[in-house]
């Protein structure tokens, strides 16, 4: 080995590589198939969806938001005013995991799917 690579350069590489791919699994253990989505305002659900079709969120004072799309067994955000002018939310397409929360950081509201198929292994990252 040349004399700038240690040992423990090594075991650490390893280790680092270790953590990613139990990362990697736990991820595609995530649940799939979702049963609809709710909708958080500030952190207060404002909204549950069962039922497939197009919702627009708005909040205490009538003022609009976006729009949720819940569709085959998918959920996605299709249009945001304009306090959003990124419009990320919108970008990052459609989900079925319910692992996966839509959100929209300028407006502080977060799509969380719901339902799914039960998965072998649960994982909490705080």
């Amino acid at each position: 080995m040349p004399n700038f690579v240690k040992k423990r350069d090594i075991y650490i590489l390893i280790v680092i590589f270790a953590i990613a791919g139990i990362f990697m699994l736990f991820n595609s253990f995530s649940k799939e198939g979702i049963t609809g989505a709710e909708v958080y305002l500030k952190g207060e659900k404002i909204m549950t969806i069962t039922e497939e079709g197009t919702y627009s969120v708005y909040d205490e004072n009538g003022v609009y938001h976006l729009k949720v799309v819940f569709m085959n067994g998918t959920v996605k955000v299709v249009d945001t005013d304009e306090k959003n002018p990124l419009k990320i939310v919108e970008h990052m397409g459609p989900t079925n995991k319910s692992n996966q929360q839509l959100i929209a950081m300028p407006n502080s509201i977060v799509v969380k799917p719901i339902g799914g198929k039960e998965s072998e292994v649960d994982v909490i990252v705080q």
